[in-house]
């Protein structure tokens, strides 16, 4: 998007929304960009106005019909130092607002925004670029120190990236992007003790939040969990305690897919395979674009004895989603999970249908060029 808006002809500046700049901003009617941050995804709003009375932050929000409203005094706690993420849109002409915004605020925040698309093309290179510019100007800054261990771990250096970011977690245990980038990379470096031990301090550190406006504990987000739980019952003598923690969890969290999927693998290495039926398939549901959760519950179909119903759920799968790219990838699982069943005919029949459908799908052309190979 900024990309884009900079083609345009507008200037595009990140910032970290501290609490005076955003009064700053709202106070002389400049809107921007207001970005929420959790562990699994973003989302990004429009600051359009703070009420005074109420100390709060008014949002508009495209995925909502009304404004909401958020306390200023913790809005975004979670994402500091890094967040909360903000962007400010300037035409033309209005250059002069970017001095509202503190140079040592916005610099390293454009910098990391671009470190990071760099990094997500692999582009060692450039994010080597980037880093050296904001050594020069802002050595010891947390932007810098952060990004300097996401470097380390660019080129494979795991152990000098994770003790980095051990460090800074220390000084922010809240901050969900340090966490999320530590538990990565311990699990690049394949050392499952500390990763476990990483992951045990997260679960199982509660925050009480204040009782006095009517909030209740916090748990630690279930990513983190069903990480720890999965970890845990590979250890025979653990097994139970980690399906005791995981079914606490799943009461909160319904809608966890991952949790069931999680929930199903332990039950079928304690040989509880028609248990783990039922979770299996409720995190297929749920998470219906995960590839890896519908092999895994049609292979214990088959399994169990199952086998046409394995398959003619990947079929049903299959021919009902609308969207053409997820549909492709659908397909793609119901001819690879065929062909691993020994079905040739019906795997052929299949692929011959699906490379009708999806003539100028690039991943049923990639597809299609391998199995035809073979």
């Amino acid at each position: 998007a900024a990309d884009w808006l900079r083609a345009k002809g507008y200037q595009v500046c990140h910032f970290v929304a501290t609490e005076p700049i955003m009064r700053d901003l709202l106070s002389r009617n400049i809107p921007f960009v207001f970005c929420f941050e959790w562990d699994n995804w973003g989302h990004a709003t429009a600051a359009i106005g703070l009420d005074e009375p109420t100390q709060m932050l008014i949002l508009h929000d495209p995925s909502r019909e009304r404004w909401s409203r958020h306390l200023l005094d913790n809005i975004g706690e979670e994402e500091m130092p890094f967040g909360p993420r903000a962007m400010l849109i300037l035409p033309e002409g209005k250059a002069d607002v970017l001095s509202l915004i503190p140079r040592d605020n916005h610099v390293p925040a454009d910098a990391m925004m671009q470190f990071m698309e760099a990094y997500g093309e692999q582009s060692v290179e450039v994010c080597t670029g980037i880093l050296e510019r904001l050594r020069k100007e802002f050595p010891d800054h947390v932007f810098t120190c952060f990004l300097e261990g996401v470097h380390h771990a660019q080129q494979d250096r795991m152990k000098e990236a994770t003790e980095i970011l051990r460090s800074l977690l220390e000084t922010y245990p809240n901050c969900l992007t340090i966490r999320r980038f530590l538990v990565m990379f311990l699990r690049k470096s394949g050392d499952t003790s500390l990763l476990l031990r990483e992951l045990g301090q997260i679960v199982h550190r509660r925050l009480l939040l204040d009782t006095e406006i009517g909030q209740m504990w916090k748990y630690p987000p279930s990513t983190y969990l069903n990480q720890y739980v999965s970890i845990l019952s590979e250890t025979h003598d653990r097994i139970e305690q980690a399906e005791i923690q995981l079914l606490q969890n799943l009461r909160r969290e319904k809608g966890d897919g991952e949790g069931y999927n999680t929930l199903g693998w332990i039950y079928i290495r304690e040989q509880r395979y028609e248990e783990a039926l039922l979770p299996l398939r409720l995190a297929a549901t749920l998470q219906d674009h995960n590839e890896s959760y519908a092999s895994d519950y049609a292979g214990l179909l088959r399994y169990v004895g199952q086998e046409e119903e394995a398959i003619a759920w990947l079929e049903r799968r299959a021919r009902r989603v609308a969207d053409l790219e997820r549909a492709a990838v659908a397909w793609i699982t119901l001819i690879s999970e065929l062909q691993s069943y020994g079905l040739s005919d019906q795997s052929l029949a299949m692929m011959a249908e699906a490379q009708e459908r999806f003539r100028d799908n690039e991943d049923m052309l990639a597809f299609g060029m391998n199995y035809w190979s073979r």
